[in-house]
């Protein structure tokens, strides 16, 4: 990336953690350098959830969410790798009282439920 060293170190020092968020103005290339850090140093071990069709309902839904995340999920699980990992999760997952729980449908992929808990 252009002129992005100090980005793209913090933003790799940050790939252990549970959540990352990015945010700034827009068409300053968070996007690219999201995607270019991602693909150089995790290529198969994140889920980028581009939220930008929100954009104009000036907030995003649970549900809207959720479904993005789907998506999100469902196209990377081509995967045969990743397929064999998720799918070996049994009850669900928990971060900082938010629990993902999975489920698997033949012909629609994987759904979620998310649910929270304080």
């Amino acid at each position: 990336m252009f002129d992005r060293d100090d980005e793209v170190k913090s933003l790799r020092a940050s790939l252990n953690e549970p959540l990352i968020v990015i945010f700034g103005l827009r068409r300053v290339g968070k996007s690219s350098l999201i995607r270019a850090v991602l693909n150089e140093y995790a290529p198969n071990n994140y889920f980028y959830i581009d939220l930008r069709r929100f954009e104009e309902s000036g907030y995003v839904s649970y549900r809207d969410f959720v479904k993005a995340l789907e998506d999100s999920i469902n196209a990377r699980v081509r995967s045969r790798r990743l397929l064999n990992i998720l799918s070996r999760i049994r009850g669900g997952v928990s971060i900082s009282g938010f629990r993902v729980s999975f489920s698997w449908g033949a012909r629609i992929g994987l759904c979620l439920r998310i649910s929270w808990t304080q």
